[in-house]
């Protein structure tokens, strides 16, 4: 099963904004569920891959250093896409929430 996941350094709320947005501008039909924290998104492309793409806190467990900034965990599957649609998913999430710091 292709996916990804990302330690993202946003609030959850922004996360979610930004795969509302994202999601909308490569095209994909999608849903939004809550589950507990977490925001489960199910999106389908036009030729009908599914992705799943799960936005809550970051565990405890899983910090493993102490930081400054709110920290989200993105996770991305799919049961039929190719890796390919994977690996594009995962860099448009990139460039997405790409911050530019000096």
């Amino acid at each position: 099963m292709p996916g990804f996941e990302f330690d993202m350094a946003f609030s959850p709320a922004d996360v979610v904004a930004g795969v509302e947005r994202l999601l909308d501008k490569l095209g994909y039909s999608w849903q939004r569920r809550e589950s507990g924290e977490s925001s489960v998104f199910t999106a389908k492309r036009a030729d009908g891959h599914a992705v799943e793409l799960q936005v809550g806190p970051l565990s405890v467990e899983r910090r493993t250093y102490v930081s400054f900034f709110p920290r989200t965990l993105l996770v991305a599957r799919s049961d039929d896409a190719s890796e390919r649609e994977i690996t594009a998913l995962r860099r448009a999430v990139i460039m997405a929430f790409l911050r530019v710091t000096g």
